[in-house]
């Protein structure tokens, strides 16, 4: 009983001797970003510098909480000219992201931007490519740029938690004279209307258009130019697989507009 009564004493003494516990400090929620739509300008120089030319839009709505700045990532060999908020010029930072070695260009914003407000923001930058590679190559047979490349600037990369952007996009490609310009969307000369959300890419080059006929109607494969016979089979067999999953969706989910 004895013992039972100083334990008793000795649990009260730590209760009244203990320190206070630190106050928790209310913290502001982050800005997060919800890329609206892409707008993107750019001219391949494969005869001069090997570099791709690029002045790229996003309009962007705040999910989040207040942002004051605004970060995009972009491919480490990237040269940022000049960025912009609205028509404004914006003062902007460069460093690197140490989980994905990109490059992130931090925009401090004019004013704070409040949740559900669309912001619009603007960069001109060079893409010098080195070596050649599946994801970013320049040649005189043509060029392609795709998504992971990171050779336009985007908020959120494939490696985030809420994944990649993916947006409508409107893109002009120019420098292709003699290679034809293929991307997503709807083609009208060099420029690409994507009415879907998508990531912006793009491919220019020779090619032998092989067309689907019947069911496969509207359905295309792009060869290289001087395709031999079996490529070609090939081709046609894609054009085949893809119809069938054209049908298949289309009864599952609704015809095709």
């Amino acid at each position: 009983m004895k013992t039972l009564l100083n334990l008793v004493v000795l649990f009260t003494l730590s209760l009244n001797l203990a320190p206070p516990l630190p106050a928790q400090a209310q913290t502001q929620p982050a800005a997060m970003w919800q890329v609206l739509r892409y707008d993107i300008r750019a001219s391949i120089n494969a005869a001069a510098d090997r570099a791709l030319t690029v002045r790229a839009t996003i309009a962007a709505r705040n999910i989040g909480g207040t942002g004051r700045t605004f970060t995009v990532r972009l491919n480490p060999a990237i040269e940022v000219a000049s960025a912009s908020v609205g028509d404004a010029p914006a003062r902007f930072t460069k460093r690197e992201d140490a989980a994905t070695k990109l490059q992130l260009i931090v925009i401090t914003l004019p004013a704070p931007v409040e949740r559900d407000a669309v912001l619009t923001v603007s960069y001109d930058y060079r893409l010098p490519v080195g070596d050649n590679t599946g994801l970013a190559a320049i040649s005189p047979e043509g060029a392609q740029f795709l998504p992971l490349s990171f050779w336009y600037p985007t908020p959120n990369s494939p490696y985030a938690p809420r994944g990649a952007d993916t947006a409508p996009f409107k893109l002009t490609v120019e420098g292709t004279a003699g290679a034809t310009l293929v991307s997503s969307g709807v083609a009208k000369d060099a420029t690409f209307e994507q009415t879907l959300n998508a990531q912006p890419f793009f491919l220019t080059g020779k090619w032998d258009v092989v067309e689907g006929t019947g069911e496969a109607k509207d359905v295309n494969a792009w060869g290289v130019a001087g395709a031999s016979a079996d490529e070609r089979r090939r081709a046609e067999a894609l054009i085949a697989l893809a119809a069938a999953a054209r049908t298949f969706y289309g009864g599952l989910l609704g015809s095709v507009a």
